[in-house]
């Protein structure tokens, strides 16, 4: 029997056995994302020569075989961009056809079931955990990798770890938990080479169930400033203020609840009154909060939102308070980088020369009133302006444990590091603060 065949880059003698369909005359046809040729109908048969019992639409298949055909050409594009060698994971997906000379286009019922049978046997399953170790095993190998900069490493009971912020008259680092809470890593000259205790310090009833994410310093009053949210919901969001020394709660101001509609406070700046400024990647605008919690405006702006619906799913997102008295904040999706001046919160787009973008930013740092950190994807860029950030140039880029996810970053004794938001281990989590040193962008 004469047969047409399409393979898929599949290594040989993986599988003994396959399925197919053959064509049978003196045209002979290969079912491709084309589409069912018009005016013929074919058989699914397996190479057992199953016999014909019951139909199927030949869309049906046809659908189910393109979707096939796109899982693997989107796993084998995922594999070239993570540099991994693909030895090939199934040997004989033969597609061939065999034509009946009387209508209606079918396949039958029987061949289809074997076929989905093979989806649910022993060397599918041995398939499916192949093509699971590749990924596994890259993460394994990135997490053995000696980092090229110097690393603070922290064991946690956490696996999530939203932001960090160095404290540098207490000698900590400050981190909030996407559980909800806070805790401290206390280093020394000593803790290079040493993993670090986490040590919890706020852990409040009354905000269980969300996550604290975005955190800033207020140094002048000596207090943390804590943004909080409904990760799942996007039913709550909340700001409160914590004495740096005493842990005792200075206030909370509830911003959105369940009949205000989906909001999400994400990052958090504070002014030098003491106003603190809070993001809400939902609705793109910005919560602003009095001195002692209450609520003051909200600024809102069209430049804020985008015309294509993907771009506005995360919005607003990371915010610092520029000495010059306004706010830098980026939107994360879009990577539009804003300038608002906090007195008339007057709202300008930062005009970006020389290339570069700010796509998938997150957090951010003012290094100096000139440059800013940019943590986020990749883990961190190096941004530089000279005209009070009317205009801005992406200057430098670092790649850090991209596995991890860069979420923030902090500025310690003039050298960045930056947060990830995963820890990896059991049954003590680990995370790591690496430095960012920056490689300038040609």
């Amino acid at each position: 029997m004469s047969s047409s065949s399409s393979y898929g880059d599949f290594s040989k003698g993986f599988l003994e056995k396959g399925f197919g369909f053959e064509t049978k005359g003196r045209k002979k046809r290969t079912l491709t994302e084309d589409g069912i040729p018009n005016s013929s109908s074919y058989i699914a048969y397996s190479h057992q020569d199953v016999e014909n019992e019951g139909m199927v639409s030949a869309e049906v298949v046809h659908d189910f075989l393109k979707y096939f055909e796109e899982a693997k050409h989107q796993l084998v594009e995922t594999m070239k961009d993570l540099d991994v060698l693909m030895i090939g994971f199934c040997p004989k997906f033969a597609i061939t056809y065999k034509r009946k000379t009387k209508p209606p286009s079918s396949f039958t019922l029987k061949s289809l079931i074997l076929s989905m049978a093979f989806l649910c046997s022993t060397r599918c399953l041995l398939l499916l955990f192949l093509i699971s170790a590749v990924p596994l095993g890259f993460i394994i190998s990135l997490e053995r990798s000696k980092s090229s900069t110097h690393v603070y490493e922290y064991k946690s009971n956490g696996w999530l770890r939203e932001c960090s912020k160095w404290d540098d008259v207490n000698r900590r680092f400050l981190v909030s938990y996407m559980e909800g809470g806070i805790g401290e890593i206390v280093v020394s000259d000593n803790d290079h080479q040493t993993v670090i205790a986490e040590r919890t310090v706020i852990k409040e009833s009354e905000l269980s169930g969300n996550a604290s994410l975005g955190i800033v310093i207020d140094r002048p009053r000596n207090r943390l400033v804590v943004a909080s949210a409904d990760v799942l919901g996007n039913l709550f969001s909340a700001v409160a203020a914590y004495d740096l020394t005493t842990w005792n709660r200075l206030f909370l101001t509830h911003l959105s609840g369940s009949g205000d509609g989906k909001a999400f406070a994400d990052d958090v700046a504070v002014d030098e009154e003491g106003n603190a400024y809070v993001t809400d990647a939902k609705q793109s605008k910005i919560w602003k909060v009095g001195v002692n919690g209450e609520l003051l405006s909200i600024i809102k702006s069209p430049l804020f939102t985008f015309k294509e619906w993907y771009e506005n799913l995360i919005a607003l997102n990371g915010i610092v308070y520029h000495p010059d008295g306004f706010l830098l904040v980026i939107h994360t999706v879009n990577g539009a980088l804003y300038k608002i001046n906090t007195k008339t919160e007057e709202v300008k787009l930062v005009k970006f020369v020389g290339g570069g973008s700010l796509r998938f930013g997150d957090g951010l740092e003012l290094l100096d009133s000139s440059r800013l950190i940019v943590a986020g994807n990749p883990s961190a860029r190096l941004v530089e302006s000279l005209d009070g950030w009317e205009t801005a140039t992406v200057v430098g880029k670092f790649f850090g444990p991209l596995h991890r996810v860069a979420t923030a970053a902090t500025v310690k004794d003039g050298k960045v590091y930056l947060n990830h938001l995963v820890g990896f281990g059991i049954p003590n989590r680990k995370h790591n603060l690496v430095e960012a040193v920056f490689k300038p962008v040609r």
